[in-house]
């Protein structure tokens, strides 16, 4: 999973992957003040899975992010429809 993510974080935040490392924080990839927000919008759609508000005042790195999106998806748990 960390290679298909990094890969997908790498697109939205229009940097070579090799740039990107499981520690890096998602303030270092960011353009604009709205990127994280919007990074954590495409994260839910692309993965099925809803970030709770609790999960989301914790994102720091791109590891933060695999790590809710694997338990998500360990749980079954799926967005709303």
């Amino acid at each position: 999973m960390e290679k298909e993510f990094i890969i997908f974080a790498a697109r939205f935040f229009h940097v070579p992957p090799v740039k990107i490392k499981k520690k890096t924080k998602i303030k270092d990839l960011q353009r604009e003040v709205h990127d994280p927000v919007v990074f954590s919008f495409e994260v839910e759609k692309h993965y099925g899975i809803e970030i709770g508000e609790d999960e989301y005042e914790g994102i720091k790195t791109i590891e933060d992010y695999m790590m809710i999106v694997e338990t998500h998806l360990e749980q079954g748990y799926k967005k709303a429809a």
